[in-house]
Formats: structure tokens, C-alpha cells, sequence
């Protein structure tokens, strides 16, 4: 509910959300839940890409992320 809160009041690019998601892909990809994992990987993507001025060595590490969860 906590995480609802915060991308309700905050924009997309949220650096507090995308820190979130990144520890929640993490978790998930550590206890075998790739789906889930997934998941987590693909929304932060979507706000590391949205921020107004992307890195794009988060960028690339997070696409990392998303292939390995396909292995």
C-alpha cells in the first residue's frame, strides 16, 4: 500500500520509486521469482527512461536485469 501511495502523489520519475522497484526486483530475482522480478525490473525501466535526464549506465543495468530474469 505504501508503494501505491507514493506513485500516486509523485510522478513517474520518482527516484524514491525507482529505488523501490529496484530492491523489489532484486528480492524477487534472489528467491527464484522471475516472473515477479520481472515485473519490478520492467517499472523501473520505464522511469529510469521517463526521468528528465536519463543514466544510461542505470539504463543499461537494469536491461541487464531484465535479460537475466529470461535465463
Amino acid at each position: 500500500k505504501n508503494i501505491q501511495t507514493i506513485n500516486e502523489n509523485n510522478t513517474s520519475a520518482n527516484p524514491l520509486l525507482a529505488e523501490i522497484y529496484h530492491n523489489m526486483g532484486d528480492t524477487n530475482y534472489s528467491l527464484k521469482d522471475y516472473s515477479e522480478a520481472l515485473i519490478y525490473y520492467q517499472k523501473l525501466y520505464t522511469i529510469q527512461k521517463e526521468s528528465s535526464s536519463p543514466d544510461y549506465s542505470l539504463l543499461a543495468s537494469t536491461c541487464f536485469n531484465i535479460a537475466t530474469t529470461y535465463e
